[in-house]
């Protein structure tokens, strides 16, 4: 169990699934949806601290959630996008460079609108603050550098982190506010 912080008090955990046990499941970096009986199972295994699954029953149990996670479709809302003539030119020169470091304000003033009214379409078409949005955009880009090869450090300066431990409270905060596992 682990407990962050964020806008407000959130608790998570972590599964670790050895490679073997992963067929049906997405072969990159995705969100996967949750169900009730995905839900129970976890919250069972941490109220009674169960880290590796021992006994026969419990093997049973992780044999469900395996099944259950597997048969879950990539869930597409990890990045959402909108068609909004203000935003559009804005994410998708995000997407396109993803250090880039321009501020909402600024980008208002490039497509000619309020930094208010471009925060107000970030909430009503993407379902995020902008700042959410671009740090998703960061997550997708280090998941890439790393499955490239670039060590954590490399990737952390790379996106304008001074400690690759200041990556991971990021990465770990993108995950949580978004539900993924």
């Amino acid at each position: 169990m682990h407990c962050s912080y964020n806008r407000k008090p959130l608790e998570y955990c972590s599964l670790n699934i050895a490679h073997e046990f992963t067929d049906g499941f997405p072969d990159k970096t995705s969100l996967i949806k949750v169900t009730p009986i995905v839900s129970s199972i976890i919250e069972d295994f941490r109220h009674r601290n169960v880290n590796v699954a021992e006994s026969e029953k419990d093997q049973r149990l992780i044999q469900v959630l395996l099944d259950q996670l597997s048969d879950q479709q990539e869930q597409h809302h990890f990045l959402p996008s909108s068609n909004n003539k203000y935003l559009a030119p804005i994410l998708a020169a995000i997407e396109e460079e993803p250090t880039n470091d321009i501020s909402l304000k600024e980008w208002a003033s490039k497509v000619h609108t309020t930094e208010r009214t471009l925060a107000r379409y970030c909430q009503s078409e993407l379902g995020m603050s902008f700042t959410e949005w671009r740090l998703r955009v960061r997550y997708l880009f280090s998941m890439d550098l790393l499955r490239s090869g670039h060590s954590v450090k490399e990737v952390a300066f790379t996106l304008g982190y001074n400690q690759a431990s200041h990556l991971f409270q990021c990465l770990r905060n993108i995950l949580a506010n978004a539900g993924a596992i």
